[in-house]
């Protein structure tokens, strides 16, 4: 995929996505996870909220917990891309604004209600995708291909075989005539098919209380989670281990390296570094991966 510098790529959207969900569910089921818990340990957090998905009796079992923590995953993502403008990347790095229903999902997620409001995950708008999920026919993966041109794995544009039936029911493009949906296709996709979907990071909200606000996420509970104050002391802490192990940027080190000579993850390193300003100089010499 293509990414401007200064530009989060879909990967590492979609990474933070993750992140963002895993902390959201753990407000609302489990908020004596702390940041550190949840930074550190995200696998194990992770099976704490399908078992406590499980014994709140939003789900069935541990396969539907992990399925609904996908489609959370996949709600947030789809609902970020509807809130956020996103712009496209071509091979030779030329810049376009993306198009709304470009960023659209075939079944209107902005339209639905956050899923974990509801009595069961399984009711209202995500009942379809419960029933045939439990008949055996649908995964997560088939509801991350119904981004109606956007590439799940790749994060790229692409045309599917579906891609028309998909923009008549996102919601940019509800029940539109098939005619105008081609034209679109013909006139708006067919000339960036393989572009990269990617977002400023400079419009991205600094903190995650913000960018919850955002995405509808008001009322969550942030004294009990501890995020204001933990949050900067534990990015000063990192910020000045990596400064102390790297004072002259990261070089030709792997992030493996990185990792163990700092002691903490990549994720971390990185948020510090952003937040005080020096996350291109300090990676600009030497990009080992």
């Amino acid at each position: 995929m293509f990414t401007p510098e200064g530009y989060w790529s879909w990967t590492e959207t979609v990474e933070a996505v993750s992140d963002w969900t895993l902390e959201i569910v753990a407000a609302s089921l489990a908020p004596e996870l702390t940041e550190e818990q949840l930074e550190e340990s995200p696998s194990k957090c992770r099976q704490v909220l399908h078992k406590r998905l499980v014994s709140s009796r939003q789900v069935e079992n541990l396969k539907e917990a992990q399925f609904a923590m996908g489609l959370l995953e996949l709600w947030i993502l789809a609902n970020y891309m509807d809130t956020f403008d996103a712009v496209l990347c071509s091979p030779d790095c030329k810049i376009l604004r993306c198009p709304p229903l470009i960023k659209a999902h075939g079944d209107a997620f902005d339209w639905w209600v956050w899923p974990l409001s509801k009595e069961k995950i399984s009711n209202g708008e995500a009942h379809g995708y419960f029933k045939a999920f439990r008949n055996g026919i649908f995964s997560i993966v088939d509801a991350q291909a119904r981004f109606c041109t956007i590439d799940y794995d790749t994060g790229t544009v692409r045309l599917k075989p579906n891609t028309v039936s998909l923009l008549n029911t996102a919601s940019y493009g509800f029940n539109q005539e098939e005619g105008e949906t081609q034209r679109f296709i013909d006139e708006q996709i067919r000339p960036i098919v393989g572009w990269s979907i990617c977002w400023n990071e400079n419009e991205i909200p600094e903190t995650r209380k913000d960018l919850f606000d955002s995405l509808g996420f008001s009322d969550l509970q942030w004294d009990t989670l501890g995020k204001s104050e933990a949050k900067r002391k534990s990015t000063t802490s990192t910020f000045e281990c990596v400064m102390a192990a790297f004072p002259d940027g990261k070089g030709y080190a792997t992030w493996s390296e990185v990792e163990a000579k700092v002691g903490y993850s990549r994720r971390s390193i990185l948020r510090a570094l952003k937040q005080n300003g020096l996350h291109s100089k300090w990676a600009k010499t030497g990009q080992g991966q």
